[in-house]
This record gives structure tokens, C-alpha cells and sequence, in this order.
């Protein structure tokens, strides 16, 4: 199910894409947050990632994956080099990222592949700190020599400002053309 259009086509909207990477690690440490967990996902669990995905991208038109099969998600989930990682406040799922080592397509290269809060989390300084946290957890992996991600015009309002707060710089920039599915 993808939303990605033609130039053109009617109800499509404009949408800007960036690149952001980082070639050195920055060094970065989280503020400790005694009200927050940080746990990985040591076995594959594509419930939860679909979960997340859905939950945290609803408002900002992540509908890629919507239409995969659990197997789909299963088989991503089951990736060694697909790292899971879940935020939780007083047993209440908070956020998630996920790290994504490139190790044979593009050795070192390890992606920030999916990041956010769920919606009811925002604006509470919790995505600074899980920001900072997912990095700091990126550089700590054996194989990272460069992080990247990409982001883009319907993410939410502070989310590129984050991230280039953190030490990402921009490396590259694309026009698409989306429908908007969910209140994006």
C-alpha cells in the first residue's frame, strides 16, 4: 500500500524528503530518566513492531507497511541485523526505535529506520531524550560507522529540528508526491 504518487495526481500534495546522517559518533548522553525504561527487543516481535508503527505513524502518513501480512513483519522482525527498541513509562508503552545495520548492502551504515512517541507523549521533552538514547545506542554497536535516516514535511513539527540538534546534518533533499491517507 504505498502512497507515494505521480506529480499530478489529484488529491496528491507535495512533500519534501531529507537525508540527515552523521559520519562520527557525537558522544551523546542522556539525561537519566528514573520515570522511563528503554528495553530491546531480544526476540523477534513483529506484533510489537506493527504496533508502533501504527500507533506512533498514524498521524504523520506512515501507511507502507499497513498492508503487510504478519509474515511480512515476522520475516523483518526475525532480521539479525533489525534492532527493536521499546520506551516504557510505568508499564505503558511511551515510544520506539529501530535500528537497521547495513552490513552487507552497505557495510557500516546502520539506519535510524523508524523513530517516534506515541501521540499522547508529545510535547513532553521525552522524544529529546529517546533521541539522544537511540543514538548513543546506534554508535554502540560494533558495525556503525555512519548513522542516517530519512524524514520529511509530514513528520511532525520538531522532529527535523531534533534531530539536527542532536549532530545529523542534511546530505541530500527530494520533492514527492504523497496521498494522504490518515489526518497527516
Amino acid at each position: 500500500m504505498t502512497n507515494v504518487v505521480e506529480a499530478g495526481t489529484p488529491g496528491a500534495v507535495e512533500v519534501t524528503v531529507w537525508d540527515l546522517e552523521m559520519g562520527t559518533d557525537p558522544k551523546l548522553v542522556a539525561e537519566p530518566r528514573d520515570d522511563l525504561a528503554l528495553l530491546r527487543a531480544t526476540e523477534p516481535a513483529p506484533e510489537l513492531a506493527r504496533f508502533f508503527y501504527a500507533e506512533v505513524g498514524r498521524d504523520f502518513n506512515w501507511y507502507g507497511r499497513m498492508d503487510w501480512t504478519r509474515g511480512e513483519w515476522a520475516a523483518e522482525a526475525s532480521r539479525d541485523t533489525n534492532h527493536l527498541w521499546s520506551c516504557w513509562r510505568n508499564g505503558t508503552p511511551v515510544g520506539y526505535f529501530v535500528l537497521d545495520e547495513h552490513t552487507q548492502e552497505r557495510a557500516g551504515n546502520t539506519e535510524l529506520k523508524y523513530f517516534g512517541l506515541l501521540p499522547r507523549f508529545h510535547g513532553q521533552g521525552i522524544g529529546k531524550w529517546l533521541l539522544t538514547t537511540c543514538i548513543a545506542t546506534a554508535w554502540a554497536l560494533p558495525s556503525t560507522e555512519r548513522l542516517w535516516l530519512h524524514t520529511c514535511s509530514l513528520d511532525g513539527p520538531h522532529a527535523k529540528a531534533n534531530y539536527l540538534a542532536r549532530g545529523f546534518v542534511e546530505c541530500g533533499q527530494a520533492t514527492e508526491y504523497q496521498l494522504l491517507i490518515g489526518p497527516a
